[in-house]
């Protein structure tokens, strides 16, 4: 990157935009803030100009930055990558863009399947050159994805190269590093090794065993305040304890480990009273009866297998993903971490039977999404919805609870679901001597069903008529056949 932007922008004047577009506007050297102002003053058009053609170009620049993040789909991929296309707009559309340095300072390379047609890509080194050199200082964010392919091609590494080059300006990295590339990808990576000055966030997924490559690469990074070792889905993954970080400094973890042991060492090297969120998943539970870990500050928690090794006690925010039958440790910790919890994500549950006796505890939850498993037989949607109807239930749970959401349930469950919710809006407007004054309740304002998959065909009319009723009245209501939540988001919760 020895050219400065001027002399790169006229190497390439004759190149479309997008390097890898097959024509549409060509690129032409921006003009400098003050330059563009003044050609609006000598065109003469003045105040006659379009309002569009007024809009100083720092402004111009703002508004264009709020488009990032810009997903693009590559092959059967959707990736982050610069928005090439709004410099086709106008020449000083096209002048902002190219002299906004954040636009251009998200940087993907996917090396993808063959069969996509993605794999080869013309031009990449060149777009990296382009975007490396118009993003200026800012810092960078960069995605490496060698999942899908064995073979790193010669244009991708020598990319990378690039890209690593400048390793002390990352801002955030994401290395997915999978198949027989990942130890290629590995070693290049290894000489960022004491060059990580910005780094706050780290994404680190591997199946395989790069612990002696990149060992420690990572273990000086004096802002790296998040890491991540292991995928959404909490995939097994081979990446070990041995890999070193700064853990002391660490305040948002998420790891899968195969064994407990790998947990110790991580817990033992980490400042607990830093920690604000953590996702967990434990392949193999035996062993946890051994370790307790206290978490004093801990805001949100995600775990798909035991909780009985954890206390957090300022705990507002849990995810939980049901694995082998573990609900039966929720009541449990709930009742040790005495946490004020506002918002209880429950994916895939089978025992309805353990959550009711979670919810009694949780008088200060807000939010309450709950998806259930097609094995479910240890309570039912049913015994659920019932208990939390407030006329039909012996007890009164999550008085203040507005956002609700239920899914893989039947057209009776819906039913008694919309009754439910129905008689928590009524309970919030009267007084009830037994229940208190109705100020101590909390009236639903967010309520959805989902994913069944006759929904359509099953759902009566006069549920929807009854759905439709509640929408009338100013209630956020739906029912949605097609939606299905993901293991990493529900409904705009992010798992930790």
């Amino acid at each position: 990157m020895e050219n400065s932007d001027g002399e790169l922008l006229s190497k390439y004047q004759t190149m479309p935009l997008d390097p890898q577009a097959g024509g549409g506007s060509t690129l032409d050297p921006p003009q400098s803030l003050g330059a563009g102002r003044a050609a609006h003053a000598d065109s003469g058009e003045g105040n006659a100009a379009p309002a569009i053609h007024r809009i100083p170009i720092e402004l111009i620049c703002e508004i264009l930055t709020l488009t990032l993040p810009y997903p693009r789909r590559l092959g059967d991929r959707t990736v982050e990558q610069v928005p090439w296309h709004l410099g086709h707009i106008c020449q000083q559309w096209r002048a902002a863009a190219i002299m906004s340095p954040l636009l251009w300072s998200s940087i993907t390379l996917a090396c993808l399947s063959m069969a996509a047609g993605s794999s080869s890509q013309p031009h990449l080194l060149t777009k990296v050159e382009t975007q490396l050199n118009r993003s200026s200082t800012a810092p960078l964010h960069v995605v490496f994805d060698s999942c899908e392919e064995d073979i790193v091609e010669q244009c991708f590494v020598e990319s990378m190269d690039l890209i690593i080059d400048q390793c002390h300006r990352w801002e955030t990295a994401r290395l997915i590093l999978n198949h027989a590339s990942a130890r290629q990808v590995g070693t290049q990576l290894a000489r960022m090794k004491d060059k990580l000055s910005r780094l706050r966030l780290l994404e680190l997924i591997s199946q395989q065993d790069l612990d002696d490559i990149l060992q420690e690469t990572f273990a000086t990074a004096p802002r790296l305040e998040t890491v991540f070792l292991c995928e959404c889905t909490f995939r097994p993954f081979s990446i070990s304890s041995r890999i070193q970080f700064p853990w002391a400094q660490i305040t948002k973890f998420r790891i899968s480990c195969a064994r407990v042991r790998e947990f110790e060492g991580i817990f033992a090297a980490m400042n607990l009273a830093h920690v604000i969120e953590l996702g967990m998943f434990v392949g193999t539970p035996s062993g946890l009866d051994s370790l307790h870990v206290v978490l004093p500050n801990l805001f949100r928690l995600s775990a798909q297998g035991s909780l009985n090794y954890i206390t957090a006690p300022l705990l507002q925010e849990l995810w939980v993903t049901d694995f082998h039958g573990f609900m039966w440790n929720l009541p449990p910790f709930i009742q040790r971490s005495a946490c004020r919890l506002s918002k209880l994500v429950v994916y895939g549950c089978s025992d309805t039977t353990r959550v009711i006796r979670a919810l009694e505890a949780l008088t200060t939850l807000k939010t309450f999404f709950i998806s259930f498993s097609h094995r479910a037989g240890i309570g039912d949607p049913e015994s659920l919805f019932c208990a939390l109807n407030i006329s039909s239930s012996e007890t009164t749970l999550c008085p203040k609870l507005t956002h609700i959401a239920a899914g893989n349930i039947s057209e009776n469950a819906i039913s008694l679901f919309l009754d439910m919710v129905e008689s928590r809006r009524q309970i919030s407007f009267a007084y009830s001597g037994s229940l208190g004054e109705p100020e101590t309740w909390s009236a639903p304002s967010f309520v959805r069903v989902f994913h069944h998959g006759d929904m359509v065909n099953d759902v009566s009319e006069d549920t929807y008529r009854q759905v439709k009723g509640m929408r009338s009245e100013g209630l956020d209501i739906a029912l949605d056949s097609h939606f299905v939540p993901s293991s990493h988001n529900y409904l705009g919760c992010d798992r930790p």
